[in-house]
């Protein structure tokens, strides 16, 4: 997907997913949850893993078109794109049909361990 189409796709979240009074832009996922990416969760993700400062449109272009989508341990979803000769993960975790979060985002190149999981989604 083009950059221009993505960013055509990025909304300003309602009143009931603004943290603090602050607007966060949201995706949505393949089950057309809306999910945000805070200022807070962003920060967390670039200190903790800083190959991924710049990557913001791709984390969310993961969240909203996933080349697979892996259950997680904790309730959480993986959202796994391909970039190169790495994958992006990005946990999120719906709350609700209304709402959810992203938790993090990472590169790997060893996705088999993500793929050990159950499948809950894949790109045709």
């Amino acid at each position: 997907m083009e950059r221009a189409t993505l960013a055509r796709e990025i909304t300003r979240p309602d009143a009931c997913s603004r943290e603090a009074g602050v607007s966060h832009p949201q995706i949505r996922t393949v089950h057309g949850v809306p999910v945000r990416l805070s200022d807070e969760r962003w920060r967390h993700i670039i200190e903790h893993h800083d190959d991924v400062a710049g990557h913001y449109q791709d984390v969310l272009e993961t969240v909203a078109h996933p080349d697979a989508l892996y259950e997680g341990s904790a309730g959480e979803m993986l959202a796994v794109r391909r970039y190169h000769e790495r994958y992006l993960v990005v946990p999120y975790r719906e709350l609700s049909k209304e709402d959810g979060f992203v938790i993090t985002a990472f590169f790997t190149t060893r996705v088999r361990q993500i793929e050990r999981r159950r499948l809950a989604w894949r790109r045709e």
